[in-house]
């Protein structure tokens, strides 16, 4: 551990080289100003017995790694890439000069009632994944562990009945839009899962759903393994399309609108004149999908077959959205017991 005079200044200085744990780069570190060697010395063997570790990777160089670790889809890294660059006011800084104190001031700004909690709380996963997979893999800092996200509200949906649906439907324009939301309904299918289904995806009665149309991205895959399904369509959404798919081609493959589907801003706005001429309470189109779980449950039908039918990555997500309908089914089965008990 070498210490060199400077014979210019009168004094002597420290000089060592170390590799960037994160770049795989040699970096040199230099200090000058030692009254003596032993004091130049020393201050070299503390710096190298605390492992010297400062990196400048900066927190955007290590949202590259994570989102290549994870090997997310591009319009995923899109999406949160822009939504994070846009509230996160440390993207361009060096992780480490990133302390806990920068966080919960940047928490406080972020959870001031100007963003949605749901967004707030998208957000924070993000910046906490980021910061956790560096301090997991690179041994850096993670000066957001201990932010904890907002309390959210369930959000609140409405739900139409057949006979509604039938009021709606028989208002609706253009026997494209009357088949794609009949089937809607009667599927539970996202709107882009609808608008990306193709006539080589339906056979013998069963539609399998593979792939979505997103306004921004076009045609796609669909968001998780667990949403690729097959399923089997009544005789209300299989009648509707039927005359879709005999006037399909492979030049035409798409199901509703055969060469191009339409637009979402077209699709809002034949449900909107639908709602207004029909009279029935108003719903989004997302509802649709919320409409046949709805129905689907309160009918009777398996909790496990309506998540397999929508396409949840995970039983849990159909049980917590549809926990009140599930409340009202325990109310039947107690009564159901209750009548059984009474013949003991």
């Amino acid at each position: 551990m070498p210490a060199y005079k400077d014979t210019k200044r009168g004094t002597w200085y420290s000089k060592y080289s170390y590799t960037d744990r994160i770049t795989g780069k040699r970096k040199q570190v230099l200090k000058r100003g030692f009254a003596s060697k032993k004091e130049a010395t020393a201050w070299e063997m503390k710096e190298r017995s605390s492992e010297k570790t400062s990196t400048s990777m900066t927190f955007n160089q290590l949202s590259a790694k994570y989102y290549d670790y994870r090997k997310q889809k591009d319009r995923t890294v899109e999406n949160q890439s822009n939504m994070v660059r846009a509230h996160f006011p440390y993207i361009d800084d060096p992780v480490e000069q990133i302390t806990k104190t920068k966080m919960m001031e940047w928490y406080f700004d972020l959870t001031d009632g100007h963003l949605a909690p749901g967004t707030v709380n998208l957000i924070l996963t993000v910046v906490k994944s980021i910061f956790s997979f560096g301090a997991q893999f690179y041994e850096l800092p993670n000066p957001a562990s201990s932010l904890k996200r907002m309390r959210t509200q369930k959000r609140k949906y409405d739900t139409w009945s057949v006979d509604e649906f039938n009021r709606f439907i028989a208002k609706v324009d253009g026997d494209l839009y009357v088949a794609l939301f009949t089937f809607m309904y009667w599927t539970g299918c996202r709107k882009g899962e609808a608008l990306g289904l193709q006539y080589t995806d339906v056979k013998n009665g069963v539609a399998h759903i593979h792939q979505q149309m997103t306004g921004r991205h076009g045609l796609s895959s669909l968001k998780t393994e667990a949403s690729e399904r097959s399923i089997k369509l009544i005789e209300p959404a299989m009648k509707a399309i039927q005359p879709l798919l005999e006037a399909c081609s492979p030049e035409r493959p798409f199901v509703f609108g055969g060469e191009s589907v339409p637009v979402e801003a077209t699709v809002h706005v034949h449900f909107q004149h639908g709602l207004t001429r029909s009279g029935v309470k108003p719903i989004r189109i997302h509802d649709l999908r919320h409409s046949f779980a709805t129905n689907a449950i309160c009918s009777g039908a398996s909790i496990v077959a309506v998540s397999k039918y929508l396409g949840h990555s995970s039983i849990t997500i159909t049980l917590d959205t549809y926990t009140h309908l599930l409340e009202k089914a325990d109310d039947e089965m107690i009564g159901i017991m209750n009548k059984l008990s009474e013949n003991q």
